[in-house]
């Protein structure tokens, strides 16, 4: 019970509520938080190039670095220096540009 003075309204929302897209992709975000400098760098140079959209596994591809390739995406995502195209779950053949300034 809230009194009215407190709150107008009370709503309850639970992960019945939530987009199970947005649910994955912020999970997958808070596990690859810790960032790795050295993969960052290299993923930063390399969509420093980009023109339009690639395949996250292409400039995983590209680079070499392999899943940590991928974990320095998913920051790149999360930090909205990438963007994914559609609204889908990250994953290797997404694609993927870089943000407008």
């Amino acid at each position: 019970q809230v009194p009215p003075e407190f709150a107008d309204r009370v709503t309850l929302l639970t992960e019945k509520h939530l987009d199970p897209v947005d649910v994955f992709n912020a999970t997958l975000f808070n596990a690859v938080r810790q960032p790795d400098i050295e993969a960052d760098a290299i993923m930063r140079q390399t969509i420093s190039r980009l023109n339009g959209a690639a395949k996250i596994e292409d400039l995983i591809a590209h680079t070499g670095l392999g899943g940590r390739g991928f974990r320095s995406i998913a920051r790149l995502i999360g930090s909205r220096e990438l963007e994914l195209q559609g609204r889908v779950r990250v994953a290797y053949d997404c694609l993927v540009m870089r943000r407008a300034a």
